[in-house]
């Protein structure tokens, strides 16, 4: 079985170009067009050309005889040029999620750092209170917070650090303390 397609192609009728080319079938090649599957679409594009039966009669509509477009499946960002199409699935997982978060932590620890005058070399100590959704991914993502900003220590809960700032993460509350490790 193969994948699912990852962009639809659809074609409406030029009717500019197929009144005249069509005469008196025009209407009923624009309903063929206007019903063509994205396999049929896809092929016009590819060949330039698609072959069928109207009322009997056979019927050859060309690539200027339409306009095609094309639409992506939810939860992907598709573009396509030069005949090569790419696709990116923006689906954000659990795991995403905590990694924007962590990422987001710490970036203001290291504006507190600078706000702060510690050394690029200076070991410090972290402390944080954040809900549930923050605390748990700087939980999960500790060893990465603390290789980042050179952390000796990532705890949660409020303590005598010497420099506190509120800060939001994605919308959330959340409060840091570092020190001078």
């Amino acid at each position: 079985m193969s994948p699912p397609p990852i962009v639809r192609k659809t074609a409406t009728a030029n009717f500019k170009i197929i009144g005249p080319k069509f005469g008196k079938l025009v209407n009923a090649v624009a309903r063929r067009i206007k019903e063509m599957s994205s396999g049929e679409v896809v092929q016009l594009d590819k060949t330039g050309a698609f072959s069928t039966d109207i009322n009997g009669t056979p019927v050859t509509v060309t690539r200027e005889d339409v306009t095609i477009a094309a639409q992506s499946i939810e939860g992907w960002l598709v573009e396509s040029g030069d005949g090569l199409t790419v696709a990116l699935d923006t689906t954000l997982t659990p795991e995403l999620v905590n990694e924007g978060l962590a990422r987001e932590f710490v970036n203001r620890v290291q504006n507190m750092r600078k706000d702060a005058g510690l050394e690029v070399t200076d070991r410090i100590r972290i402390h944080f209170e954040a809900p549930s959704r923050v605390s748990e991914a700087v939980q999960r993502l500790s060893d990465y917070i603390k290789s980042e900003t050179l952390a000796t220590q990532l705890t949660p809960g409020r303590d005598s650090a010497e420099h506190w700032e509120k800060w939001e993460i994605d919308g959330e509350p959340c409060e840091i303390g570092i020190s001078k490790a």
